[in-house]
């Protein structure tokens, strides 16, 4: 499946993603969130309402099903 989202143009590692919301749980754990787009004209359209829209572009992402299980055993 195709996707899209968007992608801070600086170097930066924490700054790759465009982070739109911070969740944060009842033990105090904090998670990031991003916005992903499954039309590129959706995206392009989102970007245009963000304050330093010339500091991000909109990239495509490629999302395939995976057999490999990634949680942690405890």
């Amino acid at each position: 499946m195709r996707v899209y989202l968007i992608k801070h143009t600086g170097a930066t590692i924490w700054q790759n993603m465009f982070f739109d919301r911070e969740f944060t749980f009842s033990d105090n754990n904090k998670i990031h969130s991003g916005i992903l787009f499954f039309r590129k004209k959706d995206a392009e359209a989102y970007l245009k309402t963000l304050e330093y829209k010339e500091f991000y572009k909109v990239v495509g992402a490629t999302v395939d099903k995976s057999n490999f299980d990634n949680r942690r055993s405890s």
